[in-house]
């Protein structure tokens, strides 16, 4: 299922509640999300709303590509840790755990 796209500048965005992902009309809320409407970004912060603020989980890549805030690209690690095997527990040629001996176990 895929969510609906937000839009940036809607028309008339007084007529929707933007509470949720349903976007009822303002006179019938159907979300129980509260007896108010949730007004758009674009009502309390103005038409360069998207400017503040991280927007990421509302807008998609290509509507933030569009206006200028393209998502940081996600570097891979460039750490490479060295892991010291020690000597009674090398297990590196089979790739499994050594075996413990059954004398270990088992009482005398």
């Amino acid at each position: 299922m895929t969510h609906k796209k937000f839009p940036v500048w809607p028309k008339h965005p007084e007529r929707i509640c933007w509470g949720c992902a349903k976007y009822c009309p303002a006179n019938d809320l159907q979300c129980g999300n509260g007896s108010e409407r949730i007004q758009h970004p674009l009502e309390t912060d103005g038409v360069f709303w998207y400017r503040q603020g991280d927007w990421q989980n509302l807008l998609d890549d290509l509507q933030l590509q569009a206006l200028g805030r393209a998502p940081a690209m996600r570097a891979k690690p460039h750490i490479r840790l060295t892991v010291q095997n020690h000597p009674a527990a090398d297990h590196t040629d089979t790739g499994r755990m050594p075996a413990c001996p059954a004398s270990a176990i088992l009482p005398k």
